[in-house]
């Protein structure tokens, strides 16, 4: 099982990484993907994301966000944002994105970027508000929020996806095998309606597809990282 973090962010986070997430494995399928949610305490007087980033271009270096850990997802989407919105949000780190989400429903941290299986519950109980989704199009489970290009960030995105590879050396034979296999599976509705049930959504591809797909992620997150100067050793 492979994601963000360990596969596309790690090869730019860590000076020595001990793998190389491109020539080391062999590409199986996309697995799925979850939008994470921008979002603030319910005392924070903006109402959307557009208010927001005005309210917060005003207070450089005065808002808090928590994330799940320096060089997680939490982190890395929100130093997305940070530069897409032209922010000085200050970073936060907490252990876990449990702990990131105490810390925002608490007042403790004023902003947050959090994956939808850990902050949807929060949102619909109104212990935080939330602005947008940061996926592409809206997210089928929450269909009332919009996404972050909707609210007024034109084509900004970030999701938490989590593929499927094997050792490099796994033969093309069974590789396509379990390609199709699993891609059945995802593509059920069953499997569909049991995602869309924990916040994510299922994503199934090709082994080029995949390959590919990770490739763009090396490099998209490798210029936030290096914008951001964030570090995970």
């Amino acid at each position: 099982m492979t994601q963000v973090a360990s596969f596309a962010a790690a090869v730019t986070l860590y000076k020595k990484l001990r793998y190389d997430p491109i020539k080391d494995f062999a590409p199986i399928t996309l697995y799925a993907e979850t939008p994470l949610l921008l979002m603030a305490h319910p005392s924070m007087p903006p109402k959307n994301l557009r208010e927001f980033i005005d309210f917060a271009t005003k207070r450089p270096g005065q808002i808090n966000f928590a994330s799940a850990s320096p060089g997680t997802v939490s982190h890395l989407t929100t130093e997305l944002f940070n530069h897409a919105a032209g922010l000085k949000l200050v970073h936060v780190p907490y252990k876990g994105s449990g702990a990131a989400m105490l810390a925002l429903i608490s007042g403790e941290a004023q902003f947050s970027s959090i994956v939808m299986p850990n902050a949807l519950p929060q949102v619909k109980s109104g212990k935080v508000k939330a602005f947008a989704v940061t996926s592409k199009n809206r997210f089928a489970g929450a269909p009332d929020i919009p996404t972050a290009a909707e609210a007024g960030l034109p084509g900004f995105e970030s999701t938490a996806w989590f593929g499927m590879s094997a050792p490099s050396r796994t033969p093309p034979d069974l590789i396509s095998r379990l390609n199709r296999d699993i891609v059945e599976i995802l593509r059920t509705r069953a499997t569909r309606e049991w995602m869309l049930a924990q916040g994510a959504e299922p994503l199934p591809s090709t082994p080029e597809e995949y390959a590919a797909f990770l490739r763009s992620e090396i490099v998209k997150w490798r210029k936030v990282i290096e914008i951001s100067g964030a570090r995970a050793d």
